[in-house]
């Protein structure tokens, strides 16, 4: 569906908090602008939800220079009852191209877990 459609629906299956962990995943050092124009946010927005993801422990910002590197840590369950026996990670595993589950996992975990975890998406995934 192309982003015209989208708008002209006015909502999504996926919550704004979902869609700034899947931008942040995809990209750990994506800025807040880019996130908020991709998401269709304001920045302010996408600064209080990052807030919020670092208050629970989904997220953690590390400073590299005049950048941010963001790190989604997966295994955090998910807050609503109905969800609560999945974790952020099967979120993300189930939105993210194989790839990017590389990219997101490669701060947390080691050489051999990432190969595992990949080829192991990139099977279900076929």
């Amino acid at each position: 569906m192309s982003d015209v459609k989208h708008k002209k629906l006015g909502w999504s299956f996926l919550s704004s908090t979902s869609l700034v962990l899947v931008c942040l995943s995809s990209n750990p050092t994506m800025k807040m602008k880019d996130v908020a124009k991709r998401v269709g946010i304001t920045e302010r927005s996408v600064q209080r939800i990052v807030a919020e993801l670092e208050a629970m422990g989904v997220l953690k910002r590390t400073r590299i220079g005049r950048q941010n590197r963001y790190e989604i840590d997966p295994g955090v369950p998910m807050r609503h009852e109905l969800e609560a026996h999945r974790s952020v990670g099967d979120l993300l595993e189930t939105l993210l191209p194989c790839e990017a589950l590389e990219v997101s996992a490669a701060a947390t975990r080691s050489k051999k877990e990432k190969r595992e975890v990949h080829r192991e998406a990139c099977l279900a995934a076929t």
